[in-house]
Parts: structure tokens; C-alpha cells; sequence
């Protein structure tokens, strides 16, 4: 895999995740059935917690070291900014919609999958 890191440097927050998810495909298709495959990562940063965790296809690691970035950033799953979807067995519920003007807000919608009409 050629330059494997240049996705690391976009402007987005999920730049890391993306890299992680990219590499690990690629690293998971090496191989046929049973005959083992090697994939080579080419990187600027070998040492970027992206590409280390890919190459060993470590899930668990990558979560540990990226939710501590994301906690530091205010950009956890779930958080302000982060659109919500539920879905009840016949059972309204809401999901966020897109911020307000001065960002803080957020507006509810009924959720898509449980909305009845009557």
C-alpha cells in the first residue's frame, strides 16, 4: 500500500478512523483461504497509532487510542454534533437533527423506522 498515511492529513476529525479503516481492509484481503498473504504498508509516519494498529488489525487497541482523542476534542460518539437514530418496536422516538444557528441547539424529529400515521 502506497503512501498510506496521506489520508491522515485531512481536514476532518475521523481522518485517523478512516486511515484505520482503509488500511485494515487492505491488510484483511492479503491471501486466499488458506494460503497466508503479507501486505506492505508504505507510510511517512510508521509509528502513527493508525497504521500500527492496521497492520496488526488490532480493533480493540485503535478504539482505546482514538476515543481519547475524541473525548479531548469534544467529538465522541453520541455528543453534541452527532446525529442520533433510535428505532422502538412501534414506539415514537427522536434523533438529532442538525445544530441551530448558534450551534448549541438541536432539533427532534420522529424517528423515520416508527413513525405510524394514523
Amino acid at each position: 500500500i502506497i503512501a498510506a498515511d496521506l489520508s491522515l492529513y485531512a481536514p476532518d476529525y475521523r481522518a485517523s478512523e478512516r486511515t484505520f479503516q482503509l488500511l485494515t481492509q487492505a491488510v484483511g484481503r492479503a491471501g486466499r483461504g488458506n494460503i497466508p498473504g503479507e501486505a506492505v504498508i508504505q507510510t511517512y509516519q510508521p509509528e502513527h497509532y493508525a497504521v500500527v494498529f492496521a497492520a496488526d488489525q488490532n480493533y480493540e487497541g485503535f478504539y482505546a487510542e482514538e476515543i481519547i482523542y475524541r473525548e479531548l476534542g469534544g467529538q465522541v460518539a453520541g455528543g453534541r454534533g452527532e446525529r442520533q437514530r433510535g428505532c422502538g418496536s412501534g414506539v415514537s422516538r427522536s434523533f438529532r437533527g442538525p445544530a441551530g444557528g448558534d450551534g448549541n441547539a438541536s432539533t427532534d424529529w420522529p424517528c423515520p423506522c416508527c413513525h405510524r400515521k394514523n
